[in-house]
């Protein structure tokens, strides 16, 4: 008897000690997995650089890469100092402070008023810095080799050719116009083809940052040209040399690629704030966030010390193979969108709403950081109006040139100097166009115009101060239209 209740409680107390090594081990694990939790980083960073080299290989043919030679030329053109010239400030100052290329584009060609401009462009031409640019755009494709600093998101990576390229593009600018008035016929061709030749050059880099600057670039010579165009007679042999620049189908890589290569940044971007290791569940990485993009949403929104283990529970936050499906699921739609005719496309599909719907407040990682594409159609439809537009006015130019007299309507410029005529990508339709008696107010004897995205003929009808906004009809109130061949704008002074 004795013994068998000595074998039971010694049994007792096995199970206790069993029980208390059980419960020890279950909060030795939650301390580990809360301490994992805490800790969680990303995993081996992915480089996206080679998906991004052959992205931009794939819209390109093959040949000798002129990218390198062209960056060269770049450094060369942002080192090239200033021009000695009576009256030229001091060294230390910004040389932007002093040549305001945009002087060349308002009022009349004043020598004395130009002076710094006039002479900054003429030590450009010394330089040789012109002939190091004609070289490397000689290249048949252009592909960026490096791309982001790996301590750095591929969003925030800084890409000096951008500014440069739009610096140089100024100058070119200028150039068009002080050939112009010169009646240099051969100087402004040779502006037109580099300004055009860069623009594809910086648009073959796969990323939306290159893309707007290509963009930037393209739209900045074409205004220039329009207002040439409508000021001066360009003869029709140049006309059409700097129409056989112009491609029927467009002057920049497809923006497929563009839009490609965001994707690649913003996966870049949540690869490095998602945990990978399973640590976390591939959760979102708060610190990491403020880290790397300066957003400090999460730090004031959450102030409780658990906010690591309830965001790893699948709480808070979305799980990293959520947010990636969300967003390659709408890159694929807009991508869709792009490959249509332009008649079936819609920014509907793409909208920001449409976005937005596919969200809850655990996606606040893609609230607060939504794709670039959002407001990418309607630049895209501006940017290709105006591009076509050109051409129909140098088709115009050249008919005049030849024929003394500009036509009825559009559709004599076929076959002849255009092999059909274009759509307006903003409002989907064909050009306006109309001939007309010039007036003390406005000199010009045509108008070309869109009637834009709302699709009314406001017979030429601007929109104020910034008529070029109507081609954006997000940025317009009421019915409006935009005028290509634009006039010049006087200076302050002689308003």
């Amino acid at each position: 008897m004795t013994s068998r209740r000595h074998l039971s409680r010694r049994g007792r107390v096995r199970k206790r000690y069993i029980l208390l090594l059980m419960v020890l081990l279950a909060i030795g694990w939650v301390g580990w997995k809360v301490y994992a939790i805490m800790s969680a980083r990303p995993g081996p960073l992915i480089d996206y650089t080679p998906q991004l080299i052959a992205l931009s290989e794939k819209y390109q043919p093959e040949g000798e890469n002129g990218w390198p030679a062209l960056m060269k030329a770049l450094e060369h053109f942002d080192n090239i100092g200033v021009p000695d010239v009576e009256g030229w400030p001091s060294e230390d100052q910004r040389l932007l402070e002093v040549v305001q290329f945009w002087q060349m584009s308002v009022g009349t060609f004043d020598r004395e008023r130009l002076r710094f401009e006039l002479a900054y462009l003429w030590h450009i031409r010394q330089s040789g810095v012109l002939d190091e640019i004609d070289a490397a755009l000689d290249a048949p494709r252009f592909v960026r080799m490096e791309y982001s600093d790996p301590s750095k998101p591929l969003r925030d990576t800084e890409y000096p050719e951008l500014g440069r390229s739009r610096r140089l593009a100024m100058a070119l600018c200028a150039g068009m116009r002080k050939a112009a008035e010169t009646s240099t016929d051969a100087e402004l061709l040779d502006s037109w083809t580099r300004l055009m030749r860069l623009a594809h050059a910086i648009s073959c880099t796969p990323l939306l940052f290159h893309r707007h600057t290509a963009d930037s670039i393209e739209w900045m010579a074409a205004f220039s040209l329009a207002e040439i165009l409508t000021e001066h007679e360009i003869d029709e042999v140049t006309c059409g040399r700097m129409l056989a620049v112009l491609p029927a189908d467009g002057n920049l890589a497809p923006l497929e690629a563009a839009i490609q290569g965001e994707r690649f940044g913003m996966l870049d971007l949540i690869n490095r704030t998602h945990s990978r290791t399973g640590l976390g569940g591939g959760q979102l990485l708060p610190e990491r966030v403020e880290a790397l993009t300066y957003v400090d949403r999460w730090s004031r929104q959450q102030d409780s010390a658990w906010d690591g283990p309830t965001n790893a529970a699948g709480l808070q936050y979305a799980k990293r193979d959520e947010i990636e499906e969300i967003y390659n699921r709408y890159m694929d739609s807009v991508i869709a969108e792009v490959r249509k005719p332009r008649a079936e496309q819609s920014r509907e599909r793409i909208s920001a709403q449409t976005f937005r719907n596919c969200l809850t407040d655990r996606h606040v990682f893609l609230q607060d950081f939504p794709p670039s594409t959002l407001g990418l159609f309607g630049q895209w439809y501006r940017q290709q109006s105006m591009y076509h537009a050109i051409r129909i006015l140098l088709a115009l130019e050249a008919y005049e040139a030849r024929q003394s007299a500009l036509p009825d309507s559009l559709d004599a410029l076929v076959p002849e100097y255009l092999p059909g005529l274009p759509i307006d990508a903003t409002s989907n339709q064909g050009y306006a166009y109309v001939r007309r008696r010039p007036t003390p107010d406005d000199p010009r004897r045509s108008w070309l115009y869109s009637v834009c995205d709302d699709q009314v003929d406001d017979h030429g009808k601007e929109l104020g101060e910034s008529p070029w906004a109507a081609l954006n009809s997000s940025s317009t109130q009421g019915s409006f239209d935009y005028i290509f061949n634009r006039l010049r704008e006087p200076v302050e002074e002689e308003r």
